[in-house]
């Protein structure tokens, strides 16, 4: 638990580089994680904290980077949801064609 808080807090601190290379990748490594976690009840304050980083932040790069690690996250998050929810709608007509072939 250690390293992976340890590597959270590095990737987070990613955000605030100058170069744009690195907070991009820093935002793209946030959201890698946040996909992962979020889902599973995991690292809670994530959100509040990419907030405080765009209405706190000082530097123009470390709001970039963290609206984009924002937007990371939103973009895979909904393709998540969406075959979840997809994958629930198919179960769901498999059951529904299913017992209607048991009636006949």
């Amino acid at each position: 638990m250690k390293i992976r808080n340890e590597i959270k807090d590095f990737v987070l601190r990613g955000l605030h580089s100058e170069q744009v290379k690195a907070g991009t990748v820093a935002a793209q490594s946030v959201a890698a994680i946040a996909t992962v976690e979020l889902p599973q009840g995991q690292w809670p304050d994530l959100i509040e904290i990419l907030l405080r980083f765009v209405n706190t932040g000082t530097s123009v790069p470390l709001r970039q980077s963290t609206l984009s690690a924002i937007g990371f996250i939103c973009e895979v998050l909904v393709r998540v949801f969406c075959s979840l929810f997809e994958l629930h709608l198919f179960n769901a007509l498999c059951l529904l064609l299913f017992s209607r072939t048991l009636m006949c």
